[in-house]
C-alpha cells in the first residue's frame, strides 16, 4: 500500500503554531508563578488572554499597530511640511550681495549674484507655484 502525504494547509499550520505558543506560554507562566514574579505573571496572563481570543475592545484599542502608526506619523509629517520656496539676500563681510534660493519640495538650491538671476532660476525650474 502506498501512502500519500499532502502538504499541510495554512490553517493547520496556524493551529499547530498557536498550540505550541500556548504550551510554551503555560510553561513560562508556571515558572513566573513559582518565582512569584507578579510583573511577569501579569504580562503572560495578558498574552494568554490574547491567544485565547479574550482580548477586550479596550485593550485592542491600546494595542500598538506599528506599521499603521508609522504610516500615520509619516502622513502627518508630510502634510505639515508645506513645500516652500525661500529666497534670501546675503551680504558678505566685503559688502558683496548674494542671493540664495531653495525649494523644499524639490531640494534644488542656488547661490546667485543678482536678483534677476534668482528670478530666472525660479522661472526656468517652475518653482514657487
Amino acid at each position: 500500500m502506498v501512502s500519500i502525504s499532502y502538504p499541510p494547509t495554512q490553517q493547520s499550520v496556524i493551529a499547530q503554531h498557536q498550540a505550541t505558543l500556548k504550551t510554551l506560554l503555560e510553561r513560562r507562566l508556571a515558572v513566573a508563578k513559582a518565582r512569584n514574579d507578579q510583573a511577569l505573571i501579569t504580562i503572560l496572563e495578558q498574552e494568554q488572554r490574547q491567544l485565547n481570543g479574550e482580548q477586550s475592545t479596550q485593550n485592542l484599542a491600546s494595542t500598538p499597530l506599528p506599521p499603521l502608526r508609522q504610516a500615520w506619523n509619516w502622513l502627518t509629517r508630510y502634510i505639515s511640511q508645506t513645500p516652500q520656496l525661500s529666497v534670501e539676500q546675503i551680504i558678505d563681510e566685503g559688502g558683496h550681495i548674494w542671493w540664495r534660493g531653495f525649494d523644499t519640495r524639490t531640494g534644488k538650491g542656488i547661490f546667485a549674484d543678482s536678483e534677476a538671476e534668482i528670478v530666472s532660476w525660479i522661472e526656468q525650474n517652475h518653482l514657487g507655484y
